[in-house]
Formats: structure tokens, C-alpha cells, sequence
């Protein structure tokens, strides 16, 4: 089944998600939540699909002076990004485009704020699209808010540190934490290990791999270069694995539209996976059956059959009874038994007289009383009031009277005819 759909998994897995962030977002707004950045994730989501995904943008990101241009230069095998000892160098995004996708990538890149473009000829690498971003940490802050301007939008991201900065705040705290969930396809490249021996590179990728454990961050492929000796093997192997780009955009969108369902879980206090009804089908159905059993009661049902038979009995009367029944009759109603006894219509109207709803109402409230124990804090106000019952007594009071005015209405006493004609209808074979 995956096959038939674009070809991969990824676009089943994206409209499942997509579907689940649409509940999402309608049961966030119902409970009062702020759902303005679930709203925003889901236009992302459908403005991103508008776009080439035969073609993806893979950012580098990374602070100052880890060499995220070198990288791309010694990727490119030609000098298409600025490299100095000036810092911040990069003031804008530089994107290395397939020479043979200009045009296809052009709306992308405008869509992502636009960025300084430069062609690449990489038969191996035709479906990519390579931005280098500014510093994460760099001192004008243009430049990072131009980084988290873009981050939202971008397929995939490589996080560029170097042996001085794989441990930097800005770029754990600021950045891993967050993206690491809404991003489907990352690394983190470890730039610079020529300065190390192969031993001590291969430490400092133990000690960064525990570093993110320990923040609770999935594990990321932890990758070693060097711009300076071209040592790039391990990130050439990993962006070849990733050439399947329909796969990486669909997993990305779908990746953030997971997390966005996650971020308004948190707001209602739940953890993702742990949370389970309030109310039940089961308790939602006995209580529908108690209010309903109790409505019944008040209505009287067999004080309203007692009432149609007699009013069958008196409509049959003069015809089968003979004279003494036409007199019986007269004498009945005269005395105001019938209107007593044989009144099936006024009897259905007359309801409120033998009782009131709020007794109706509350196995409803003692079942949403009993759900707030479980309710978490951030939306016990929104549901609260489901508490009063006020109103529902108030909505079932008004749906029985429209029911019996109208049962009321149509009901017409047999006459012994009719009776005789029913009776040879169930006797004939």
C-alpha cells in the first residue's frame, strides 16, 4: 500500500499527521489553549507541500568559526562560500543549488527569505539543496533571528560544532533542544579533527553522544570531517543516503506537525502516549441510559397507556356499548371522569405537574464531577463548568415538550371499528 502512494511511505505517514495536528488543534481551541503555533505548523505544512519535494534544502547551521562555509567549500570542491578570519562572515544564507534545478529551486529559496545562490554540479547530489546559514551565536543579532526565521522551514539540518564548540550552550540549550523532535533527518558534524588524534576524535564523539543523552535528546549521527584536509567520507556517505528527497520532506512535515501535537499536549498538562479518556464509552452510554430512564419516569408512560386505553375504552363505548353505554358515556362526561381518566393528550402535556428534570440531570453530573479528579490543572477551568447541569435540565425540559405536544397531537382514540378491522388484520393468515 505504501508503494501506491507517491511511491513511499512518508506521504501516508504525513497525512496521518497532518489529520492528527487538525483534531489537535480543534480540541486545544475548544479547551481555551493558545493554538496560534500548531496553526502556524500546520500552514507550514501545507505551503511547504506546494513546493517541488523532488527537492530538498539541507542547512548547515553551526556558531562562529566552526567552519560551516569551509565545509561547503571542501564539499563543493570549489570556493562557493565566503571563508575568513573575520567574524561573522556569513551575513546571509548562501545556497548551493544543482545547476540543473535553478529554476525549480528558485520559489523555494524565496519562500525561505531568499538566500545568495550558487550552481553545483553533483550528479550525486541533484536533488539537494545546500544553505549555509549565519552564526547561531554570532554577536549582530540579525543574523541569528535570520537563523530562526528559516530553521521552521528547512527539510534538513546539519549542526556544525568544531572541538571547542561541540559543548556550547547557545547551541544545545538554544537549538538541539529544540529541533532535535521537529526535525525528521539531522546530524551533527564534528568539524576540525585534524587538530586530534584519531583516539581523541573518537572520544570527543563518545562524549558528545552522552552529552545528548543525558538531555534526553534521541540519538543523532555523530559525524567527523575536516574542511582543512578534506577528511569529508562520513558526510558524503550520509548525504547520499538521504537522496530520497520526497521521503526526507514528507517525513519532515511530518515530524513537526508530531511535535506541535506534542507542544499542545504539554499545554494541557498530558505527557504524549500516557493519557487515556476521561470519560468513557461505557460510563458515557449508563449515564445516557440513567438520564434517559429518569426522563421516562417523570414523563410516566404507563400512567400515559393507562390513560390511551381508557380513552380506546370511551371512543368504542356508544357504538359497542348500546344504549346504557350511550348513557354511561354521557353521564361520564358530564361528571368530568373522561377528561380525568381518558385525556392521553392533555396527560403527555401535564408532564412537569408529576415532576421535575434536575433529577434527570444527574448522573451527567456526577459523572463529569467525578472526570475533574483526573483533569490536569491547565484545563480544569475550561471544563468546569460542564459541572452545572443548569443548562441541560433546562435543553431536556424543552426537547420532551416539543416531543409530547407533537406525540400528543397525532394521537387518536380507535374507534371499535378500527379495533374489529386491527383484530381481523392479526387473525388472517
Amino acid at each position: 500500500m505504501a508503494a501506491e502512494v507517491d511511491g513511499s511511505s512518508g506521504r501516508l505517514d504525513l497525512d496521518a499527521c497532518g489529520a492528527a495536528l487538525e483534531r489537535a488543534i480543534e480540541a486545544a481551541g475548544a479547551l481555551g489553549l493558545d493554538v496560534r503555533a500548531a496553526s502556524g505548523v500546520r500552514s507550514g505544512v501545507a505551503e511547504r507541500s506546494g513546493f517541488p519535494t523532488d527537492l530538498y534544502v539541507l542547512a548547515l547551521a553551526g556558531g562562529t568559526g566552526v567552519g560551516k562555509s569551509s565545509l561547503l567549500n571542501a564539499l563543493a570542491g570549489e570556493p562557493i562560500s565566503a571563508a575568513g578570519v573575520m567574524r561573522p562572515t556569513t551575513s546571509e544564507p548562501t545556497a548551493w543549488v544543482p545547476a540543473t534545478r535553478l529554476t525549480d529551486a528558485a520559489p523555494l529559496l524565496e519562500w525561505l527569505g531568499g538566500a545568495a545562490v550558487r550552481a553545483h554540479h553533483s550528479d550525486a547530489l541533484r536533488d539537494l539543496v545546500v544553505m549555509d546559514l549565519p552564526d547561531l551565536d554570532s554577536i549582530a543579532r540579525a543574523h541569528r533571528a535570520r537563523v530562526d526565521a528559516v530553521l521552521p522551514r528547512i527539510d534538513a539540518v546539519l549542526w556544525v560544532a568544531d572541538p571547542e564548540k561541540y559543548q556550547d550552550a547557545v547551541l544545545h540549550d538554544g537549538y538541539l533542544r529544540t529541533w532535535v523532535r521537529r526535525l525528521e533527518r539531522q546530524a551533527v558534524v564534528l568539524n576540525k579533527v585534524d587538530r586530534l588524534s584519531s583516539l581523541d576524535a573518537t572520544r570527543l564523539r563518545q562524549d558528545l553522544a552522552a552529552r545528548l543523552a543525558q538531555e534526553g535528546l534521541p540519538p543523532l549521527p555523530i559525524l567527523l570531517t575536516s574542511a582543512t584536509d578534506g577528511r569529508t567520507a562520513e558526510l558524503a556517505e550520509w548525504l547520499a543516503a538521504g537522496k530520497e528527497s520526497k521521503r526526507v520532506v514528507h517525513a519532515r512535515l511530518a515530524a513537526a506537525s508530531r511535535s506541535a501535537v506534542e507542544d499542545l499536549t504539554g499545554q494541557a498538562g498530558l505527557q504524549p502516549g500516557a493519557w487515556r479518556p476521561l470519560v468513557t464509552d461505557e460510563e458515557s452510554r449508563a449515564a445516557t441510559e440513567a438520564m434517559g430512564s429518569r426522563i421516562l419516569a417523570v414523563v410516566d408512560l404507563p400512567g400515559l397507556a393507562r390513560q390511551a386505553v381508557e380513552a380506546t375504552r370511551l371512543a368504542a363505548r356508544p357504538r359497542g356499548g348500546g344504549p346504557l353505554g350511550i348513557v354511561r358515556t354521557i353521564l361520564e362526561r358530564g361528571s368530568g371522569v373522561s377528561e380525568r381518566r381518558a385525556d392521553p393528550q392533555g396527560y403527555l402535556r401535564r408532564w412537569r405537574e408529576r415532576g421535575s428534570l434536575l433529577g434527570a440531570s444527574e448522573p451527567l453530573r456526577d459523572l463529569v464531577s467525578g472526570a475533574m479528579a483526573a483533569v490536569p490543572p491547565a484545563i480544569r477551568p475550561t471544563l468546569a463548568p460542564l459541572a452545572d447541569t443548569g443548562v441541560l435540565t433546562t435543553s431536556l425540559g424543552e426537547a420532551v415538550d416539543r416531543a409530547v405536544v407533537s406525540d400528543a397531537a397525532s394521537f387518536a382514540a380507535p374507534t371499535l371499528l378500527d379495533l374489529m378491522r386491527m383484530s381481523c388484520t392479526v387473525m388472517s393468515p
